[in-house]
């Protein structure tokens, strides 16, 4: 697994904001990156999670939807774990 990470395969498992999963790699899904940026540029304007989620809900960004085993996961409101979930994500 670590050798084909290295490699830039994705090897399963939920695919993070602003990307998609196409072939085993990620491919950048720009729609979603816009709001990854907004995330990051917004964290470091406003220096506070807290005040960054009340923006997110107020703008009505919400997290990425995926399906698992048929079911629809995600669309919902953002909160501390998955705003820092975003923040310290290596893959970005």
């Amino acid at each position: 697994v670590a050798a084909s990470r290295r490699k830039g395969k994705w090897m399963g498992g939920t695919v993070p904001l602003g990307y998609d999963a196409k072939d085993k790699k990620l491919v950048i899904n720009q729609n979603e990156a816009k709001i990854v940026r907004t995330i990051f540029e917004r964290y470091i304007a406003l220096k506070s999670v807290p005040k960054l989620i009340g923006e997110l809900d107020r703008k009505g960004i919400v997290t990425k939807m995926h399906q698992l085993k048929g079911k629809a996961i995600g669309g919902i409101p953002f909160n501390y774990g998955t705003v820092l979930h975003v923040l310290k994500n290596r893959i970005y």
